[in-house]
């Protein structure tokens, strides 16, 4: 890894921001629509857009509707629509090998690992993305100007709601999301349940009852690795699915289709088996108890 004082500016600035601005210019209603704009974003754009459909290609959509989701996803702040794709990539080719440089497998601190991520580029041959894609003009158009897309969006904020709607529509938004991406994405890699076991995968992912449902869907790792071609993360009763209740409202309005899901036309992992598990209090315990295996 290397420290990019790019992202120590973007993300570090942002962090300040959301810590600072909110607490001069507060106001409840102007928060409370950008936390409902947040959550809104970081589920079509995220969740659904960029890491159901595009990148493990869960469902099939047609061009509108992928150029309207990815810019949804720049809208979170996390990064530009190829870097991103290039880093879950990288990502998953280490994890599904049984050996994995510690970042992948998690074999570190919390402390280390959000440094790792928020403030480091991490160096080394990346993954192969979708070729067509990487060629798109629209994706290089975003890949390279994701930073500023913020600025409309801060003018327009500001004219309406003042200095309090730059403060929880713009840094707050920014600084949630990307802490957020990180959070989630560490938990759900070290603390839950697992429903199944893939011998000859270096990291596993963890289902977590709390974060599950709050981080869209995400939160149902351990499933997702299992089934990486469903667009449907949950699978237990109680793993609610928000993601997947958005793919469910696209689908009905003819935006997307071909939906697959664990339960029709996404196949196992081939390397996967199932780990008995007694029910809900046990995945309740499990989710809440650090490192739980």
């Amino acid at each position: 890894v290397r420290l990019s004082w790019r992202k120590v500016l973007w993300n570090g600035g942002a962090i300040v921001g959301a810590l600072v601005l909110p607490v001069a210019f507060f106001d409840a209603r102007v928060a409370l629509g950008a936390a409902v704009g947040t959550a809104f974003i970081l589920c079509l754009g995220h969740s659904v857009g960029i890491h159901r459909g595009v990148i493990h290609g869960a469902f099939r959509m047609g061009r509108w509707t992928e150029r309207a989701l990815i810019y949804l996803l720049i809208l979170t702040g996390i990064g530009g629509p190829l870097s991103m794709m290039r880093m879950h990539n990288t990502r998953d080719a280490h994890q599904n090998r049984p050996e994995a440089p510690n970042y992948y497998t998690f074999a570190h601190s919390m402390g280390q690992d959000a440094l790792w991520y928020l403030f480091y580029d991490h160096l080394g041959p990346a993954a192969p993305i979708d070729s067509a894609r990487e060629s798109d003009p629209f994706y290089q158009f975003m890949e390279r100007t994701w930073r500023w897309h913020q600025l409309p969006w801060a003018i327009a904020l500001f004219l309406a709601f003042g200095w309090s709607g730059v403060a929880f529509g713009v840094f707050g938004r920014i600084a949630s999301c990307v802490v957020g991406h990180w959070f989630v994405n560490y938990v759900c890699h070290t603390q839950g349940y697992r429903r199944y076991r893939m011998p000859g995968s270096g990291e596993e992912g963890r289902n977590n009852v709390l974060w599950g449902p709050l981080a869209m869907g995400e939160g149902w790792h351990n499933n997702h690795h299992a089934f990486p071609a469903s667009a449907r993360f949950g699978i237990a009763w109680w793993e609610d699915d928000p993601g997947w209740w958005a793919v469910q409202v696209l689908a009905k309005f003819g935006l997307i289709w071909d939906v697959k899901t664990w339960e029709k036309g996404a196949e196992l992992r081939p390397t996967a088996r199932e780990n008995p598990l007694e029910g809900i209090h046990e995945a309740i315990e499990m989710s809440l108890s650090p490192w739980a295996d």
